[in-house]
Protein backbone atom coordinates (compact mmCIF):
# COMPACT_ATOMS: atom_id res chain seq x y z
CA UNK A 1 0.00 0.00 0.00
CA UNK A 2 1.53 3.50 -0.85
CA UNK A 3 0.53 6.77 -0.03
CA UNK A 4 -0.68 9.64 -2.34
CA UNK A 5 1.66 12.72 -2.10
CA UNK A 6 -0.15 15.67 -0.84
CA UNK A 7 -0.82 18.39 -3.57
CA UNK A 8 0.50 22.08 -2.99
CA UNK A 9 -2.74 23.82 -3.20
CA UNK A 10 -3.94 21.68 -0.40
CA UNK A 11 -0.51 22.71 1.58
CA UNK A 12 -0.92 26.28 1.15
CA UNK A 13 -4.67 26.23 2.18
CA UNK A 14 -6.72 27.01 5.26
CA UNK A 15 -4.06 29.17 6.95
CA UNK A 16 -6.59 31.77 7.36
CA UNK A 17 -7.12 33.57 10.99
CA UNK A 18 -3.49 31.29 12.26
CA UNK A 19 -1.31 33.77 14.49
CA UNK A 20 1.62 31.52 15.12
CA UNK A 21 3.21 28.99 12.70
CA UNK A 22 5.75 25.99 12.69
CA UNK A 23 7.90 24.11 10.58
CA UNK A 24 9.16 20.88 11.11
CA UNK A 25 11.79 18.97 8.83
CA UNK A 26 12.34 15.25 9.30
CA UNK A 27 15.61 13.95 10.22
CA UNK A 28 17.59 11.29 7.79
CA UNK A 29 14.65 11.58 5.51
CA UNK A 30 14.08 8.65 3.65
CA UNK A 31 17.08 7.10 5.28
CA UNK A 32 14.60 5.78 8.24
CA UNK A 33 13.27 3.10 5.67
CA UNK A 34 14.53 0.21 5.59
CA UNK A 35 15.12 -1.31 1.74
CA UNK A 36 14.14 -4.45 0.56
CA UNK A 37 16.28 -7.41 -1.03
CA UNK A 38 15.04 -6.62 -4.76
CA UNK A 39 15.67 -2.16 -3.97
CA UNK A 40 18.86 -3.42 -3.46
CA UNK A 41 19.33 -4.67 -6.53
CA UNK A 42 17.53 -1.79 -8.03
CA UNK A 43 19.41 0.98 -6.61
CA UNK A 44 23.04 -0.38 -7.06
CA UNK A 45 25.79 1.55 -8.81
CA UNK A 46 28.81 1.19 -9.66
CA UNK A 47 31.87 3.67 -8.97
CA UNK A 48 35.69 4.19 -9.22
CA UNK A 49 35.90 2.72 -5.27
CA UNK A 50 33.58 -0.65 -6.66
CA UNK A 51 30.09 -2.05 -6.47
CA UNK A 52 27.76 -0.21 -3.68
CA UNK A 53 23.60 -0.87 -2.91
CA UNK A 54 21.40 1.05 -1.08
CA UNK A 55 20.34 -0.54 2.64
CA UNK A 56 18.19 2.30 3.36
CA UNK A 57 15.78 3.57 0.96
CA UNK A 58 17.13 5.92 -1.81
CA UNK A 59 16.09 8.88 -3.30
CA UNK A 60 15.20 9.18 -7.64
CA UNK A 61 12.78 5.63 -6.67
CA UNK A 62 9.54 6.26 -8.07
CA UNK A 63 8.02 4.83 -5.43
CA UNK A 64 10.25 6.15 -2.61
CA UNK A 65 7.93 9.58 -1.76
CA UNK A 66 4.81 7.69 -1.99
CA UNK A 67 6.34 4.78 0.82
CA UNK A 68 7.45 7.31 3.07
CA UNK A 69 4.29 9.94 2.81
CA UNK A 70 2.45 6.51 4.36
CA UNK A 71 4.88 6.59 7.07
CA UNK A 72 4.52 10.22 8.08
CA UNK A 73 0.72 10.15 7.23
CA UNK A 74 0.62 7.00 9.78
CA UNK A 75 2.76 8.95 12.16
CA UNK A 76 0.57 12.03 12.41
CA UNK A 77 -3.39 10.32 12.06
CA UNK A 78 -2.53 6.80 11.75
CA UNK A 79 -2.88 4.18 14.53
CA UNK A 80 -0.71 1.36 12.93
CA UNK A 81 2.61 -0.04 14.57
CA UNK A 82 4.31 -3.31 14.44
CA UNK A 83 2.71 -6.06 16.54
CA UNK A 84 4.41 -7.11 20.05
CA UNK A 85 6.68 -9.40 19.69
CA UNK A 86 6.76 -9.37 16.09
CA UNK A 87 10.66 -9.63 14.54
CA UNK A 88 11.40 -6.68 12.01
CA UNK A 89 12.42 -9.28 9.34
CA UNK A 90 10.91 -12.32 7.96
CA UNK A 91 12.13 -15.64 7.65
CA UNK A 92 13.84 -14.25 4.39
CA UNK A 93 15.52 -11.58 6.18
CA UNK A 94 13.07 -9.31 4.28
CA UNK A 95 12.15 -6.18 6.68
CA UNK A 96 8.53 -6.70 7.66
CA UNK A 97 5.83 -4.51 6.37
CA UNK A 98 3.74 -3.41 9.48
CA UNK A 99 1.16 -1.81 7.10
CA UNK A 100 0.24 -5.17 5.33
CA UNK A 101 -0.21 -6.72 9.01
CA UNK A 102 -2.53 -4.01 9.63
CA UNK A 103 -1.88 -4.21 13.76
CA UNK A 104 -3.73 -0.71 16.05
CA UNK A 105 -1.92 0.33 18.46
CA UNK A 106 -4.40 1.27 21.65
CA UNK A 107 -6.04 4.22 20.93
CA UNK A 108 -6.20 4.93 24.60
CA UNK A 109 -2.01 5.46 24.70
CA UNK A 110 -2.07 7.60 20.93
CA UNK A 111 -1.97 10.48 21.56
CA UNK A 112 -4.26 13.19 19.68
CA UNK A 113 -3.80 13.68 15.76
CA UNK A 114 -2.63 16.33 13.80
CA UNK A 115 -4.76 19.11 11.92
CA UNK A 116 -2.52 18.87 8.89
CA UNK A 117 -0.44 16.15 6.54
CA UNK A 118 2.54 17.02 5.59
CA UNK A 119 4.45 17.13 2.35
CA UNK A 120 6.68 14.62 2.19
CA UNK A 121 9.18 15.30 5.40
CA UNK A 122 7.71 18.89 6.01
CA UNK A 123 5.29 19.72 8.14
CA UNK A 124 3.75 23.29 9.01
CA UNK A 125 1.11 24.25 10.75
CA UNK A 126 -0.60 27.45 12.58
CA UNK A 127 -2.48 28.56 15.99
CA UNK A 128 -4.22 31.81 16.28
CA UNK A 129 -3.01 32.08 20.03
CA UNK A 130 0.05 31.27 21.89
CA UNK A 131 -1.14 28.88 23.87
CA UNK A 132 -2.66 26.66 20.68
CA UNK A 133 0.53 26.70 19.51
CA UNK A 134 2.31 25.18 22.51
CA UNK A 135 -0.33 22.67 22.47
CA UNK A 136 -0.12 21.73 18.78
CA UNK A 137 3.81 21.78 18.76
CA UNK A 138 3.57 19.22 22.19
CA UNK A 139 0.64 16.86 20.11
CA UNK A 140 2.52 16.97 16.73
CA UNK A 141 6.12 15.92 18.84
CA UNK A 142 4.24 13.09 20.95
CA UNK A 143 2.88 11.66 17.95
CA UNK A 144 6.12 11.66 15.85
CA UNK A 145 7.85 10.12 19.19
CA UNK A 146 5.29 8.03 19.91
CA UNK A 147 5.83 6.32 16.10
CA UNK A 148 9.42 6.69 16.53
CA UNK A 149 10.06 9.87 13.66
CA UNK A 150 12.89 11.75 14.64
CA UNK A 151 12.97 15.81 13.77
CA UNK A 152 16.06 17.90 12.83
CA UNK A 153 16.03 20.64 16.05
CA UNK A 154 18.50 22.64 13.40
CA UNK A 155 15.67 23.32 10.57
CA UNK A 156 12.87 23.34 12.49
CA UNK A 157 11.00 26.15 13.67
CA UNK A 158 8.85 26.30 16.88
CA UNK A 159 6.04 29.50 17.64
CA UNK A 160 7.06 31.98 14.62
CA UNK A 161 5.10 34.67 13.19
CA UNK A 162 6.01 33.65 9.70
CA UNK A 163 7.84 30.61 8.30
CA UNK A 164 9.42 29.22 5.40
CA UNK A 165 7.33 26.44 3.83
CA UNK A 166 7.88 24.77 0.49
CA UNK A 167 9.42 27.82 -1.24
CA UNK A 168 6.94 30.41 0.11
CA UNK A 169 6.44 32.58 3.51
CA UNK A 170 3.07 32.39 5.33
CA UNK A 171 2.20 34.69 7.53
CA UNK A 172 -0.91 36.25 8.95
CA UNK A 173 -1.07 38.58 6.25
CA UNK A 174 -0.71 35.61 3.61
CA UNK A 175 0.82 33.86 1.35
CA UNK A 176 4.65 35.63 -0.23
CA UNK A 177 6.84 33.60 -2.99
CA UNK A 178 10.36 33.09 -1.75
CA UNK A 179 11.84 32.62 -5.10
CA UNK A 180 15.31 31.31 -4.89
CA UNK A 181 16.74 31.72 -8.23
CA UNK A 182 15.30 35.39 -8.38
CA UNK A 183 18.80 37.09 -9.63
CA UNK A 184 19.65 34.34 -12.24
CA UNK A 185 16.15 34.47 -14.07
CA UNK A 186 16.28 38.46 -14.44
CA UNK A 187 20.01 38.25 -15.68
CA UNK A 188 18.97 35.74 -18.22
CA UNK A 189 18.66 36.52 -21.97
CA UNK A 190 16.36 35.59 -24.27
CA UNK A 191 16.95 31.83 -24.72
CA UNK A 192 18.46 30.58 -27.45
CA UNK A 193 17.69 27.06 -27.87
CA UNK A 194 14.72 25.20 -26.61
CA UNK A 195 16.02 23.72 -23.56
CA UNK A 196 16.90 27.18 -22.04
CA UNK A 197 13.28 28.02 -22.84
CA UNK A 198 12.09 24.85 -20.44
CA UNK A 199 14.52 25.66 -17.87
CA UNK A 200 13.10 29.49 -17.46
CA UNK A 201 9.38 28.27 -18.05
CA UNK A 202 10.18 25.94 -15.24
CA UNK A 203 11.71 28.30 -12.99
CA UNK A 204 8.84 30.69 -12.99
CA UNK A 205 5.69 27.69 -13.40
CA UNK A 206 6.21 26.80 -9.90
CA UNK A 207 4.99 30.17 -8.62
CA UNK A 208 2.69 30.82 -11.42
CA UNK A 209 -0.16 31.21 -8.59
CA UNK A 210 1.74 34.42 -7.72
CA UNK A 211 1.50 35.65 -11.34
CA UNK A 212 -1.76 37.35 -13.12
CA UNK A 213 -2.76 35.86 -16.49
CA UNK A 214 0.66 33.33 -16.61
CA UNK A 215 -0.92 31.54 -18.65
CA UNK A 216 -2.21 33.89 -21.33
CA UNK A 217 1.70 35.44 -21.02
CA UNK A 218 3.39 32.39 -21.00
CA UNK A 219 1.51 30.27 -23.64
CA UNK A 220 3.08 31.76 -26.83
CA UNK A 221 6.81 31.09 -25.38
CA UNK A 222 5.52 27.37 -25.17
CA UNK A 223 4.98 27.21 -28.93
CA UNK A 224 8.16 28.53 -29.99
CA UNK A 225 10.24 25.81 -31.46
CA UNK A 226 14.28 24.94 -30.89
CA UNK A 227 14.79 25.83 -34.92
CA UNK A 228 13.28 29.06 -34.44
CA UNK A 229 15.17 30.11 -31.03
CA UNK A 230 18.80 28.95 -32.43
CA UNK A 231 17.51 30.73 -35.95
CA UNK A 232 16.19 34.07 -33.77
CA UNK A 233 13.03 33.88 -35.86
CA UNK A 234 11.12 35.11 -32.50
CA UNK A 235 8.13 37.45 -32.84
CA UNK A 236 7.75 41.04 -30.82
CA UNK A 237 5.13 39.12 -28.72
CA UNK A 238 7.27 36.61 -27.60
CA UNK A 239 9.87 39.11 -26.42
CA UNK A 240 8.00 41.27 -24.53
CA UNK A 241 6.13 38.25 -22.99
CA UNK A 242 9.43 36.94 -22.00
CA UNK A 243 9.89 40.51 -20.30
CA UNK A 244 6.67 41.07 -18.56
CA UNK A 245 7.16 37.76 -17.03
CA UNK A 246 10.35 38.60 -16.08
CA UNK A 247 8.90 41.60 -14.79
CA UNK A 248 6.38 39.77 -12.77
CA UNK A 249 8.31 36.86 -11.47
CA UNK A 250 10.66 40.11 -9.48
CA UNK A 251 7.29 41.40 -8.53
CA UNK A 252 5.06 38.55 -7.08
CA UNK A 253 2.14 40.15 -5.00
CA UNK A 254 1.29 39.28 -1.16
CA UNK A 255 -1.53 36.46 -2.15
CA UNK A 256 -4.51 36.94 1.00
CA UNK A 257 -5.73 33.68 3.01
CA UNK A 258 -9.25 32.33 1.91
CA UNK A 259 -11.19 33.72 4.10
CA UNK A 260 -14.39 31.04 4.31
CA UNK A 261 -16.72 34.10 6.41
CA UNK A 262 -16.18 36.46 3.16
CA UNK A 263 -17.50 36.62 0.01
CA UNK A 264 -15.42 35.60 -2.95
CA UNK A 265 -15.29 37.20 -6.53
CA UNK A 266 -14.09 35.46 -9.32
CA UNK A 267 -12.63 37.59 -12.51
CA UNK A 268 -12.36 35.51 -15.79
CA UNK A 269 -10.05 36.64 -18.58
CA UNK A 270 -9.87 34.79 -22.11
CA UNK A 271 -8.16 35.04 -25.42
CA UNK A 272 -7.96 32.88 -28.43
CA UNK A 273 -5.46 30.47 -27.22
CA UNK A 274 -5.51 30.28 -23.31
CA UNK A 275 -7.57 31.12 -20.21
CA UNK A 276 -7.31 32.70 -16.84
CA UNK A 277 -8.92 33.38 -13.44
CA UNK A 278 -8.42 35.46 -10.58
CA UNK A 279 -9.75 34.64 -7.00
CA UNK A 280 -10.21 37.56 -5.30
CA UNK A 281 -11.78 38.77 -1.47
CA UNK A 282 -13.05 42.10 -0.83
CA UNK A 283 -10.92 43.82 2.21
CA UNK A 284 -12.22 47.72 2.66
CA UNK A 285 -13.59 48.28 -0.96
CA UNK A 286 -10.59 46.53 -2.79
CA UNK A 287 -10.31 43.39 -4.15
CA UNK A 288 -7.16 41.21 -2.83
CA UNK A 289 -6.00 37.86 -4.79
CA UNK A 290 -6.14 35.14 -3.48
CA UNK A 291 -4.92 32.59 -6.07
CA UNK A 292 -4.47 33.28 -9.94
CA UNK A 293 -4.73 29.95 -12.39
CA UNK A 294 -5.17 29.53 -15.71
CA UNK A 295 -4.30 27.02 -18.96
CA UNK A 296 -3.48 26.86 -22.15
CA UNK A 297 -6.44 25.99 -24.46
CA UNK A 298 -6.08 22.35 -26.41
CA UNK A 299 -7.35 20.63 -29.08
CA UNK A 300 -10.67 22.03 -30.32
CA UNK A 301 -10.82 24.18 -27.16
CA UNK A 302 -9.53 27.22 -28.78
CA UNK A 303 -12.46 27.56 -31.38
CA UNK A 304 -15.22 27.65 -28.28
CA UNK A 305 -17.16 30.40 -28.09
CA UNK A 306 -16.32 33.56 -25.69
CA UNK A 307 -18.73 32.21 -23.52
CA UNK A 308 -17.68 28.80 -23.30
CA UNK A 309 -13.96 29.59 -22.82
CA UNK A 310 -15.49 31.91 -19.25
CA UNK A 311 -17.35 28.72 -18.64
CA UNK A 312 -13.81 26.81 -18.59
CA UNK A 313 -12.02 29.61 -16.88
CA UNK A 314 -14.70 29.39 -13.90
CA UNK A 315 -14.58 25.55 -13.66
CA UNK A 316 -10.62 25.68 -14.03
CA UNK A 317 -10.49 28.37 -11.24
CA UNK A 318 -13.25 26.02 -8.48
CA UNK A 319 -10.80 22.90 -9.96
CA UNK A 320 -7.56 25.22 -8.44
CA UNK A 321 -9.08 26.20 -5.54
CA UNK A 322 -11.04 23.81 -4.42
CA UNK A 323 -10.22 23.73 -0.86
CA UNK A 324 -11.16 27.75 -0.67
CA UNK A 325 -14.38 27.63 -2.82
CA UNK A 326 -16.34 23.81 -1.50
CA UNK A 327 -19.46 24.99 -0.86
CA UNK A 328 -19.45 28.67 -1.05
CA UNK A 329 -21.00 30.98 -3.43
CA UNK A 330 -19.14 33.14 -6.11
CA UNK A 331 -19.70 36.31 -7.38
CA UNK A 332 -18.27 35.85 -10.81
CA UNK A 333 -17.18 38.29 -13.21
CA UNK A 334 -17.81 37.59 -16.76
CA UNK A 335 -17.99 39.59 -20.58
CA UNK A 336 -19.89 36.99 -22.36
CA UNK A 337 -21.35 34.54 -19.89
CA UNK A 338 -25.12 34.76 -19.40
CA UNK A 339 -25.25 35.17 -15.85
CA UNK A 340 -28.31 32.53 -16.21
CA UNK A 341 -26.06 29.52 -17.28
CA UNK A 342 -23.45 30.12 -14.55
CA UNK A 343 -26.48 30.48 -11.99
CA UNK A 344 -27.53 27.36 -12.98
Amino acid sequence: MRSPMSTLDGMLANFHAMQWFLSLDNASGFGVVRATKRAHKVSAFICSLGHFEWTRMAQGLKNAPMIYQRMITNALFGFVVMPPGVADDDADGEPVDMFTLGFKCDLSQLPPPANRTSFADDISDGADSWEGIVELTDRILARLTYFGVSISALKSKFGKIATDFLGHVVSPRGLEARPRSLDAVLAAPFPRCLRDMQSFLGSLNFYSPFIENYSILASCLYEISDEELRLGLVSPAAVRAFADLKAAYSSTPLLRHADPEREFHVLLYTTTWAISATVCQDYDGVLHPVRFCGRTLKGGEPRYEEWAKEVLALLRAVKVCYYELRNMQLVVYSRHCRNDFISG
